[in-house]
């Protein structure tokens, strides 16, 4: 049984692609909730790259399961988890993924995909900065989800006039897919380092 959660759990840890991106710059979060990332013609794939280090800095234990962690493969797959843009949810990791795009001022939810490890994080881009929201789903670990509204609408209110990206803000964890190795597999948020 176990074999079988663990073949399930390595097929679907590959779901998120983004094709056409030239180098494989590696970016480093700081303590900062802000990134700066360069607007070259790699800004996606550098971003995802980004987003697999926030995981692995956040989930450090994961790489008990995966020696890799979460990365970006060579042919631009994100290993281990998924990303989807809550302003355009046509654009996400799952519908066509070779056509996904982050997208200057658009709002994203990004995720491992195996449920005990699913911390969820919100990313906003704006004008090639990262801002941040880590574990938004864990109470009294990380941020909270009105933390990202007020943030909204205090800095991107014109975002917010859409009710619908409200709303998807607010029900975040239903943009998504994730998969349980056994049907009492949950998020465990003891998984989580600040």
């Amino acid at each position: 049984m176990k074999l079988l959660a663990l073949f399930i759990t390595s097929l679907a840890l590959s779901c998120c692609t983004e094709h056409g991106a030239a180098s494989r710059k590696q970016l480093t979060p700081t303590n900062d909730s802000s990134v700066r990332i360069s607007t070259s013609s790699a800004q996606t794939k550098s971003i995802l790259d980004s987003m697999a280090t926030i995981l692995n800095e956040s989930l450090p234990a994961y790489k008990q399961i995966n020696k890799r962690g979460f990365y970006v493969s060579d042919e631009n797959r994100c290993i281990g988890f998924f990303v989807y843009d809550l302003t355009d949810t046509s654009n996400n990791s799952f519908t066509d993924p070779g056509s996904f795009k982050v997208i200057d001022n658009h709002v994203y939810h990004f995720a491992a995909i195996s449920m005990q490890w699913s911390i969820s994080n919100i990313l906003i881009l704006e004008s090639g900065h990262l801002k941040i929201f880590r574990a938004i789903n864990c109470d009294d670990k990380g941020d909270r989800v009105q933390d990202v509204l007020d943030y909204l609408q205090k800095s991107h209110s014109s975002l917010l006039a859409d009710d619908n990206l409200y709303n998807r803000v607010k029900s975040f964890r239903t943009y998504g897919r994730y998969v349980r190795t056994d049907v009492h597999s949950s998020l465990n948020c003891s998984n989580f380092v600040r």
